[in-house]
């Protein structure tokens, strides 16, 4: 009896080894990438962080610590992890070790300090592969105040875009500039803060949107009388209330006015207009919209002022700059029309790939504004201009590698694309720019590697002066703002444009991307007729509105400066562009006609 006894319970323990053993691997097998990882905060009481995106109270953290989860840790080498922080490996600040239920990644901030977290948006990744050779990958957006400013908790009760409890997009790397009525000495950047309460259901603070000033405010040397106008969108009972520079503003529940900048508030705004006597020494004006449940968001409007011995003793402009002397070349490619945007992959799994509006409109009109003479006139045949049914992945490849030899050290290469750009929904960590005929869930294979077109520009292209325009994070696009695995059961982050900036950027490189790190790009017909916001703005630049010294030519720099400024009022700071740019952005790349009314 205790012979048969002692072998039932052999076999019942070898059962369940084998059963324990065969659910280890099909969890292993059937689990999502990000299923290994969790991000820790150590100085933040050991924060744990799994999903997609995240705020945190401050910028100023000493270290980052992932743990990579059992029983997946049983089958990652430690050598098989890599990390890296906005874009850069961090391996070189990246220890391993065992813990309690897995590997311990850590990453100590301090010791190079590039790798510091900034305030705004901070993109974490990790990505492992498995001794069967399976990968797991899993990005954090980790949203930061600045130092002391309340949380902004998640759970909100509508998603607050681009606003996170600090500074907004490019809105932390604001400084004044000096550039009224005279030379330009750097742009000026306009600064939104958006500060939640630190309890309550209701942690969405108000959105403002600016009918005037549309861009920065131009200060004088003597006192001026200043419009302010716009609306207030907000979704809570408590009430919003409106100051500017501390004087309380009558809010008008009445329809805002028809030009006014009021885009994308999902919720029926509240208007204002008034007057500000502006004092000729003031550097900035400053909104505050507060809801009755404690959310506040802060916009600051910088006030440029003259530039010192900004002309000549003939009264003409200094620093004007000469128009471009040299050849110049344009990339224009433009996808609304994708021809897998509903199909049943070989899984049986449905897949959609939302057409867009105006891509190919954004695109024509880019290519009809670089023909005129105030835009360059660049010969047709010095244009590569492809759209929908054309822009098929062979024949993009084929042109660029073509076209792309052609142009000379002396040249100027204009290069715009607008469509979708994402992640591989199989393979997150890849990123890729989707052509007419891309299927997403065979991404390798139809769509254009972000990496690919970064080596044909660099190995084929000569020309030191390249300015680059990307529009490829459609809202309502592939997922929407972030991507959702073709089973759709895990959201990832779309880190398009942060990579994109990051790639193409170099010497006499100037690089624009529609928005920031996993936020949409949006279209409408309040934007000309029928346009992306983005290019929109480009178009509105070139045609005169980005002149800010007033010498009727428009540089590089100036057009990138007034396009992120018009963005983000026109969108409320829920859309805001990024810019890498090197120091040489002031070549003209149009100019204002004497006939021209604007």
């Amino acid at each position: 009896m205790f012979t048969k006894s002692l072998i039932f319970s052999l076999a019942f323990a070898l059962f369940c080894i084998i059963v324990i053993a065969h659910a280890r691997v099909a969890t292993i097998e059937t689990a999502s990438p990000r299923a290994p990882f969790v991000l820790e905060l150590p100085d933040l009481n050991d924060m744990r962080i799994v999903a997609p995106e995240a705020y945190i109270p401050v910028a100023n953290l000493h270290t980052l610590r992932f743990r990579v989860l059992n029983p997946f840790a049983g089958e990652i080498d430690y050598g098989k992890i890599y990390t890296t922080i906005n874009g850069e490996s961090a391996g070189t600040i990246q220890s391993s070790g065992a813990g309690r239920d897995g590997y311990l990644i850590t990453l100590d901030l301090d010791s190079k300090p590039r790798f510091k977290l900034q305030t705004g948006k901070n993109v974490i990744e990790i990505y492992a592969t498995s001794q069967s050779g399976k990968n797991y990958y899993a990005s954090f957006l980790l949203n930061a105040t600045r130092a002391g400013s309340p949380l902004v908790a998640a759970g909100a009760k509508r998603n607050p875009g681009a606003t996170f409890g600090g500074l907004v997009g490019i809105g932390r790397n604001a400084r004044t500039a000096e550039d009224a009525e005279g030379s330009v000495r750097a742009p000026a950047f306009i600064n939104v803060e958006s500060l939640a309460a630190a309890t309550g259901d209701d942690r969405t603070p108000p959105e403002i949107y600016l009918s005037e000033p549309s861009d920065v405010i131009r200060g004088q040397t003597t006192k001026r009388t200043l419009k302010i106008a716009g609306s207030i969108a907000e979704d809570s009972d408590g009430g919003v209330t409106l100051t500017i520079e501390n004087r309380k503003i009558t809010l008008s529940s009445a329809p805002p006015a028809a030009d006014a900048s009021v885009r994308c508030a999902t919720t029926a705004p509240r208007s204002f207009s008034t007057t500000l006597e502006l004092d000729a020494r003031a550097t900035e004006v400053t909104l505050e919209a507060a809801d009755g449940n404690g959310n506040l968001t802060r916009l600051t409007l910088p006030v440029t002022r003259p530039a010192a011995n900004n002309t000549t003793n003939g009264g003409t402009p200094a620093g004007d700059v000469a128009p471009f002397k040299g050849r110049k070349y344009a990339v224009i490619i433009g996808v609304s029309d994708y021809k897998f945007n509903s199909y049943t992959d070989r899984r049986g799994s449905m897949n959609r790939l939302t057409d867009l509006r105006y891509a190919t409109t954004d695109a024509r009109a880019v290519r009809e504004f670089l023909q005129k003479p105030e835009g360059g006139g660049f010969a047709p045949g010095d244009i590569l201009y492809l759209e929908d049914s054309a822009a098929t992945l062979q024949a993009v490849r084929e042109a660029l590698t073509k076209f792309l030899a052609r142009p000379r050290a002396e040249d100027l290469v204009f290069f715009y694309f607008a469509g979708h750009g994402s992640p591989d929904p199989n393979n997150p960590q890849k990123l890729y720019f989707l052509m007419h005929d891309t299927k997403l869930s065979d991404a390798a294979r139809t769509a254009l590697p972000m990496t690919e077109l970064k080596n044909t520009i660099d190995n084929q292209l000569q020309a030191e002066r390249v300015i680059v325009f990307l529009d490829a994070c459609h809202s309502a696009g592939v997922t929407g703002e972030r991507m959702t695995t073709l089973r759709g059961e895990v959201q990832e982050n779309n880190l398009i444009n942060l990579y994109a900036a990051k790639l193409f950027a170099g010497a006499g490189r100037i690089v624009l991307t529609s928005s920031d790190t996993s936020e949409p790009s949006r279209e409408c017909t309040l934007w000309g007729g029928g346009h992306g916001i983005f290019t929109w703005a480009l178009l509105e630049g070139l045609r005169g509105k980005a002149d800010a010294n007033r010498d009727r030519l428009i540089t590089a720099g100036e057009v990138c400066a007034y396009m992120r400024r018009r963005v983000q009022i026109e969108t409320a700071f829920n859309q805001n562009p990024r810019l890498v740019t090197s120091s040489n952005d002031d070549f003209t790349l149009a100019y204002i006609s004497t006939h021209s009314t604007d």
